[in-house]
């Protein structure tokens, strides 16, 4: 019973407050200014130039029938780029030899990379790549053995396609190139939608 009167009596103060004049509400205000910087990738396409004791021209190699060549381009991430997803492109000229074969043989690093359905030639890094604070490199031909000349990716001259011949009649625009291009896309936006975000990508390569 006093447990409902003092129930009523409370309700009753409320009240006659309200009937008895105007109520200073507690107020209090405060501003934030939000300011947006602009989000950017950064990545840059790299790789080691060619051994030069022969003043051969920057990535210029020399073509010697079963050889094996040092060849690693890489994809740098900058530090500082936001998540993105990373694709590399990789188009081939003067390399279709006799009988489907090539003159140099070839693979990307399969660990790490993987086709793009629909696109030939077209492979993205195996995950979307996380913001850091520093850069990050990904190579992207199949790499040798650690503490060899390969470990960071090779190529391979075929031997039975590469004779003296076919060597005798190349000419700067007959000789075979990799032509490797990378592009990154931001993650954001395109979180489960790997084919949108290549679809934004302008495949024309940077003059």
């Amino acid at each position: 019973m006093k447990k409902k009167i003092a129930v009523a009596v409370s309700l009753l103060l409320v009240l006659a407050l309200s009937v008895g004049g105007t109520i200073a509400w507690l107020t209090d205000s405060d501003s934030v200014t939000n300011t947006f910087t602009i989000g950017n990738v950064d990545i840059t396409l790299t790789e080691t130039d060619a051994d030069n004791d022969r003043n051969e021209k920057a990535n210029e190699y020399h073509i010697v029938p079963g050889a094996t060549v040092a060849k690693d381009p890489k994809v740098t991430v900058r530090a500082g780029s936001e998540k993105c997803y990373v694709f590399v492109r990789i188009e081939e000229k003067n390399n279709a030899a006799a009988n489907n074969g090539k003159y140099i043989e070839w693979n990307v690093d399969s660990t790490n990379w993987t086709p793009v359905a629909g696109e030939d030639g077209v492979y993205m890094y195996k995950d979307a790549v996380d913001a850091s604070d520093a850069q990050q490199v990904l190579y992207v031909l199949q790499r040798g053995e650690k503490g060899t000349a390969y470990e960071n990716g090779y190529v391979t001259v075929n031997g039975d396609n590469v004779t003296k011949a076919y060597v005798d009649t190349l000419t700067d625009a007959t000789r075979p190139q990799l032509i490797i291009t990378a592009y990154a896309v931001q993650y954001a936006g395109f979180e489960t939608d790997v084919a949108g975000a290549w679809a934004k990508v302008d495949p024309t390569p940077a003059s």
